[in-house]
């Protein structure tokens, strides 16, 4: 193997073998291509772990450094990564692997220099000043792992548990669990062993599962702010509601009453923290966040989302299933994409023609009724039909998934792994049992993959057998279709007027496309031959391609 000892006794000139020279090859890399420039740290990091030779001191100046130099780098990939939720597959995946290497390759180079110094007490008293600053390194870089894997819904990967435990008891071990240090420079901000840790199990015991890959994100930077409430304690305490199990390499999980205890358990609770998350609502509603408070420039409104569901997780009494599931196992096909889902729901339950080409060649024969040609604002819609058509003809395709369990409101499934690129939380949907007649609307609301690489959903079922109409906006008291010119021509709305299933939702709503909500707009909505008239009340909910809104019935104006 390359003996780097060997080479710098000799002389022999090298990037990485002298401090001044890996500063100098550094400030050559290219900061405006982190994709590229992070490619690089990470195989350097792995160079500087893999190499005979070095001192351990030498070792841990130079993974100081190069650990420094990542800093801006991994910031603007995490940015691209969260910010651009829908990318093209092959770069979603190079950026979360660059990412994820990133805090590997550091991991592993700081819990060597840990496991070196254990090895050796004259290794140990060389770094002994360095050890609190290189095992809280090492902690939030594990950390960032079992983050990042729980981006993509991975099964928990034990090593990270095994050697975040390993490390927390070292620091207890060598007395300084709260030793206060700056991880990567004063500007950001001091840290200690103890609150990289709590932040790691606060994240794991609020369902992350649950979360969209931002909110992930956003759920892990309010548990850093909420961290030092917690204090682990060897024996579980009155207010003591979850466990981590230092010896057993697994997450955190809710401590039960009456389970055995045993001295590598230490308990926690979130009573403190959920005091500091009420705290930091208080200013987010306010608009008052102090500047040391970072949340990443999320809406307050995703702040508060997100501040709800920790809530509900760190909360004395964990979240009860409402409804009570049952082992049954058969097929159910399903329909992605709100448009598809509209037009086959239409198609299939109420005989109609795409209501789109139906409207288009109402308003074909209006403008030649009046004008004696198309207009142009016709053929733009035509064309825009035609694109939004072959969009939602290449991903209608009817998939098969297999139902493994039912409860009064949801499905759990499986879903086929070369087929689950475009599934998401919140990823709208359209089931019905495979052979059947009768379409439910739902939302993946869990998703998660086990170590066989099977992916698994948890589905709400926001109702069955909905109704598909259309939403024309009203010109005065009268409707578009029977005042129709092309002065007032207004484009009617598509929709799926959804009716709860009983004891799982408390109110009709309609699933729109996005950008059509806006409150307290009117329409008419007919239905079998009635005419309701309506006003958009609230946006329920959100997805990439839907808004689930409430609405209102109205009376429609008189005239004296």
């Amino acid at each position: 193997m390359f003996n780097f000892r060997r080479i710098l006794q000799k002389g022999i000139d090298h990037p990485l073998g002298d401090l001044r020279e890996a500063k100098k090859l550094l400030g050559e890399l290219p900061l405006d291509d982190p994709l590229k420039g992070l490619h690089e740290l990470n195989s350097w990091l792995a160079f500087v772990r893999n190499t005979e030779g070095y001192r351990l001191s030498d070792r841990v100046k130079l993974f100081k450094l190069l650990g420094e130099a990542v800093q801006p780098l991994q910031h603007a990939l995490v940015s691209q990564y969260l910010e651009t939720p829908r990318m093209d597959r092959s770069r979603e995946n190079r950026l979360w692997l660059r990412i994820f290497e990133s805090f590997r390759q550091l991991g592993e180079a700081y819990f060597d220099c840990i496991e070196a110094a254990e090895a050796s007490p004259d290794d140990a008293a060389a770094i002994r000043e360095e050890l609190p600053l290189l095992t809280v390194r090492a902690v939030r870089a594990l950390a960032e792992q079992d983050k990042w894997l729980c981006m993509r819904y991975r099964p928990k990967d034990e090593r990270i548990w095994e050697r975040l435990a390993k490390l927390y008891r070292f620091s207890e071990a060598h007395l300084f669990t709260l030793g206060v240090v700056a991880p990567y420079g004063e500007q950001k901000g001091y840290s200690n062993v103890l609150l990289e840790f709590a932040r790691a199990l606060l994240l794991n015991v609020a369902a992350p599962d649950k979360l969209l890959p931002d909110q992930i994100e956003l759920a892990d930077r309010l548990s850093g702010h909420c961290a030092g409430g917690v204090s682990l304690t060897e024996r579980p305490e009155a207010d003591s509601m979850f466990y981590i199990d230092l010896s057993a390499r697994k997450p955190p999980a809710r401590l039960l009453k009456g389970m055995p205890i045993n001295p590598a358990m230490r308990f926690f609770a979130a009573a403190p923290t959920a005091r500091k998350l009420q705290a930091l609502a208080a200013l987010v509603k306010a608009g008052a966040l102090p500047d040391e408070v970072d949340l990443g420039g999320f809406a307050p409104r995703e702040v508060m989302e997100v501040i709800g569901h920790l809530e509900r997780y760190w909360a004395p009494s964990p979240s009860q299933r409402r409804h009570a599931r049952k082992r049954i196992v058969t097929r159910l096909d399903v329909i992605h994409g709100t448009r598809q889902i509209q037009r086959t729901i239409a198609a299939e339950k109420q005989g109609l023609v795409a209501a789109d080409e139906e409207e288009l060649l109402y308003r074909e024969a209006v403008d030649m009724k009046i004008y004696g040609f198309v207009t142009a604002k016709t053929r733009m819609l035509k064309a825009a039909a035609a694109a939004q058509e072959a969009q939602a003809d290449g991903k209608g395709q009817i998939e098969s998934w297999v139902m493994e369990n039912v409860s009064e409101c949801g499905y759990g499934a499986v879903i086929p792994q070369l087929d689950e690129d475009w599934v998401g939380i919140g990823t709208i949907l359209a089931l019905r049992p495979e052979g059947g007649t009768q379409w439910s609307v739902g939302l993946v609301r869990r998703l998660s993959r086990d170590r066989e690489h099977r992916v698994y959903v948890g589905i709400e079922i926001l109702a069955k057998d909905p109704l598909a109409v259309r939403l024309w906006p009203l010109a005065r008291e009268i409707s578009i279709p029977e005042n129709l010119s092309d002065a007032q021509a207004q484009d009617h709305v598509c929709a799926l007027l959804l009716k709860p299933i009983a004891g799982c939702g408390e109110t009709d709503s309609l699933l729109v496309g996005s950008g059509n909500f806006v409150a307290g707009k009117a329409f008419e909505m007919p239905i079998r031959g009635d005419k309701r008239l309506i006003k958009l009340d609230q946006l329920l909910e959100a997805g990439q391609d839907f808004q689930r809104v409430s609405f209102v019935d109205v009376h429609p104006l008189r005239h004296g």
